[in-house]
């Protein structure tokens, strides 16, 4: 019985398998998730036509509904495992709001014993050719191939460790379960919006990825992170990343997590620092430790190194709108506010539902006495956060401030704020920008007490220039860092 021809795309040194799944680079295989290498070969068999972002969830996720974040973290995943760089793409290029296209040259290959049939398919024009190849030809072909292939596995997973998502490693992905690989994949994608609701779902999705497949260590390590930022859970944080490196001691991303925790709730920042220095030694291609210790640096006065943490973040994953955003807040904090601005405006180019961009761009009009685009800004992350206004509230504020300028909005706004159950730090913000320092430094001192997360930065933020040197801010700063002991 003849057996049925073999079915290949090719481009630059990698080739897809199309029956086996698999892609290979100079003949070593290249690891994937199922979903990623479903993206890949949809784009490669429409190269040179846009894909929209609908027809390729339709075609990857058939039997599923899922977020656009998703299909984003996957192409990211491509990209990396690729080598393409999203600002000068070779292989894989984004139309801006509509979907993704594959833009390298492709043949696609049929190989029987006897011929291969080649179909150039570039971004201009398809050209069939048929070679005849000798059985003896083609047995040298194959023994070149496992010598190439022989040769450079080594490279391929060292390749594989540095170019996929930071936290996926071929060793990790290949012995545990697909089902468990693709609850992984998905939840990340969820994580990485940093949105509540997507959040919430995360973290159910990672735990049921941990109970299908327990040894699975990226699991656990994601897990961790997810818990990591929910108050009610964070505690949980260093159970799941010690079982993340009990499974894989190596792996950098757990200690990440316990950086996060020992930073963001527990304020021991020294205890953080080993932590994430331990994760970037371990894993310096994750970039949420990278993202993470940035902010570890700004708390203790390190701002310049955590600009560069920062950036060294976002040239691993140029496509991270939560990385983007914390740029925003880095230049805001460094006093660099027109360049803050231009990042809050990249960032929103990139998801303009993003909360955080448009509450710092808040803070920054607020100090560059922007008036009016702050308080644009406002409405904007008032609408997407969880203290949405109805019509009434919204057109009493608009009133407010056309009658009684900025100071009437945030004498307005410190009432809204009275009636939240925490938030000191917020309302200590307004009485600064009011001028009123007294009170200002009672509800720093009330942040303090609470343990309110955002008074990490207090020390760094400018709308505190003006009390900078009062005795009280100098003792509060007495308060924090001895925490670490």
């Amino acid at each position: 019985m003849k057996a049925e021809p073999r079915h290949f795309y090719e481009f630059d040194t990698f080739r897809v398998d199309v029956g086996e799944r698999s892609l290979l680079q100079n003949g070593a295989t290249m690891q994937l998730t199922p979903k990623v290498f479903d993206i890949l070969l949809a784009l490669v068999e429409n190269c040179g036509h846009t894909l929209t972002k609908d027809e390729l969830m339709q075609q990857v996720w058939t039997d599923s509904f899922v977020e656009e974040g998703n299909l984003n973290r996957n192409v990211s995943t491509l990209r990396k495992v690729l080598g393409d760089d999203p600002l000068s793409p070779r292989f894989i290029k984004t139309t801006p709001k509509r979907g993704y296209a594959f833009v390298g040259d492709v043949n696609e290959v049929w190989e029987t014993d006897e011929t291969v049939e080649v179909e150039q398919r570039t971004r201009y024009h398809l050209k069939v050719s048929e070679v005849i190849i000798p059985p003896r030809s083609k047995l040298w072909i194959r023994i070149a191939t496992l010598l190439v292939a022989a040769i450079v596995v080594a490279i391929a997973a060292w390749a594989w460790n540095r170019s996929s998502l930071g936290d996926v490693r071929a060793s990790n992905l290949a012995g545990a379960d697909p089902e468990a690989v693709d609850l992984y994949t998905h939840s990340r994608a969820l994580w990485q919006t940093r949105a509540g609701d997507k959040l919430h779902e995360a973290t159910v999705t990672l735990e049921q990825a941990v109970q299908k497949d327990p040894e699975f260590a990226l699991a656990h390590a994601a897990l961790a992170d997810a818990y990591a930022f929910d108050y009610a859970n964070w505690k949980k944080t260093e159970a799941s990343a010690r079982e993340a490196m009990r499974h894989d001691p190596d792996l950098g991303q757990p200690h990440a997590s316990i950086g996060f925790v020992k930073m963001f709730w527990e304020w021991k920042l020294r205890e953080a620092e080993e932590e994430f220095q331990q994760a970037i030694q371990k894993s310096p291609d994750y970039a949420t430790a990278h993202q993470w210790y940035s902010l570890m640096l700004f708390a203790v006065w390190r701002g310049d190194a955590g600009l560069a943490e920062l950036q060294k973040a976002r040239e691993l994953e140029p496509d991270s709108v939560a990385i983007n955003a914390d740029l925003c807040q880095a230049f805001y904090l460094l006093n660099r506010f027109d360049e803050a601005i231009e990042q809050c405006q990249k960032t929103l180019a990139m998801d303009e539902s993003n909360f955080n961009a448009h509450r710092h761009l808040y803070d920054i009009y607020s100090i560059k006495e922007m008036y009016d685009l702050a308080v644009d800004e406002y409405f904007k992350y008032s609408e997407l956060g969880g203290n949405k206004l109805d019509s009434t509230a919204m057109a009493e504020t608009r009133d407010i401030y056309a009658r009684d300028g900025i100071r009437g909005f945030w004498r307005h706004r410190l009432k809204r704020l009275a009636l939240m159950p925490a938030g000191h730090y917020a309302v200590a913000v307004h009485h600064a920008r009011l001028g009123e320092k007294e009170d200002a430094l009672r509800h720093l001192r009330f942040a303090y007490e609470k343990h309110d997360p955002d008074f990490l930065l207090f020390y760094v933020d400018p709308v505190f220039e003006n009390i900078f040197t009062d005795q009280r801010f100098q003792e509060l700063i007495g308060l924090l860092y001895p925490r670490e002991d």
